[in-house]
Formats: structure tokens, C-alpha cells, sequence
């Protein structure tokens, strides 16, 4: 079975970057990764899920 992966398209910056951590709670944000590089966990931006288009991809 293929993994599946996400992506983000951030309206602020008009950039589509990788996603690289997903939260289902009250903040319902949206990691991702500032630096474009979906395997660096230290340039994570989180964002609300109204401020992202998110899409998925296999």
C-alpha cells in the first residue's frame, strides 16, 4: 500500500509547500515546511486549515 502525502497551497505566501505534520484538535493546524524540504522538521510553520488549500497526493 502506497503512503499517502499531502501538500499545501499557503495564501499568504501564494507558495504550495510540503505538509509534514497534520493536528486534529482545537487549533486544528497544519504543519508545514517553511524550507520546501518535506524530511526537515526544523523549519515547520503552522497554519490554520482557512489559511491553506490542502491536497493530497500518492
Amino acid at each position: 500500500m502506497r503512503e499517502i502525502g499531502f501538500r499545501a497551497f499557503v495564501k499568504s505566501k501564494k507558495k504550495m509547500l510540503p505538509v509534514t505534520d497534520l493536528c486534529f484538535n482545537e487549533t486544528e493546524a497544519v504543519g508545514v515546511s517553511g524550507c520546501g524540504n518535506a524530511k526537515c522538521t526544523l523549519c515547520v510553520d503552522w497554519y490554520n486549515f482557512d489559511d491553506v488549500v490542502l491536497m493530497q497526493y500518492t
